[in-house]
C-alpha cells in the first residue's frame, strides 16, 4: 500500500513540474490581483512598509504600485507564450527609466528573472496563493528583500497611486514592444 502511495506522489510531482511555462506564467498573473500587505525587509535604507494593490490590466498583464515614502515603485508583469516579463520603475530621485526583466527559468513556486541589458541584476520571485517573496540581487549579493502577504482590502479608499488607472499605464502592446527593444 505504501509503495502505491509513493508511486502516486512521484507521478504527481512529475506532472506538476512538467507543467508548461505558459501555464505557470498564467498562474502567477491569476494570483497577484488584489491587496497585499508588504514589508521591504532588506533595503539600502532599512526596512519599510511595502503595501501594494495589483490590478488586472488585460488577459496578459497585471500591474501594481507601491509607495515607499521616497518614491513610487511600478511593477508590471506581462505574460507571453513562453516567458513572463517584468517592467519595473522606481521614481526615486526623479528617475523615469524603467528596468526590463525577463523570466529565465521557473519552477513550481519560484520564477527567476534577469535583465538582458544589466547582467549584474537578477530577481527571484517565490509565490504561493497567500505570499509573494521578492529578492533582488546585485552581483549575486542580496540587495532588496520584499515580502508580500495577501491581505484584506484597506478600509479607506485606496490612494490615487494605488488606482487601476495609475497601475496600468500604457497598453500591453506598448509595454511588450518596450521589453522587446531591451532584449
Amino acid at each position: 500500500m505504501m509503495t502505491a502511495w509513493l508511486l502516486l506522489q512521484s507521478q504527481t510531482v512529475v506532472a506538476e513540474s512538467s507543467q508548461p511555462a505558459e501555464e505557470k506564467n498564467g498562474e502567477i498573473l491569476q494570483k497577484l490581483p488584489g491587496y497585499w500587505n508588504g514589508e521591504a525587509i532588506i533595503t539600502p535604507v532599512g526596512p519599510m512598509d511595502y503595501d501594494i494593490i495589483f490590478h488586472t490590466c488585460s488577459d496578459s498583464t497585471v500591474a501594481g504600485v507601491a509607495k515607499t515614502g521616497a518614491s513610487l515603485h511600478y511593477w508590471i508583469f506581462i505574460r507571453d507564450l513562453e516567458t513572463l516579463r517584468l517592467r519595473f520603475l522606481s521614481t526615486f530621485n526623479g528617475n523615469r527609466k524603467p528596468i526590463y526583466l525577463v523570466s529565465s527559468s521557473s519552477g513550481d513556486r519560484i520564477i527567476k528573472f534577469l535583465t538582458p541589458s544589466l547582467k549584474f541584476l537578477t530577481l527571484d520571485m517565490e509565490h504561493t496563493d497567500q505570499m509573494v517573496d521578492l529578492r533582488v540581487f546585485h552581483n549575486n549579493q542580496l540587495h532588496v528583500h520584499i515580502r508580500l502577504l495577501k491581505g484584506m482590502h484597506p478600509k479607506a479608499e485606496p490612494l490615487p497611486y494605488h488606482s487601476r488607472k495609475n497601475s496600468c499605464r500604457g497598453t500591453p502592446d506598448e509595454i511588450a514592444s518596450s521589453l522587446d527593444s531591451q532584449s
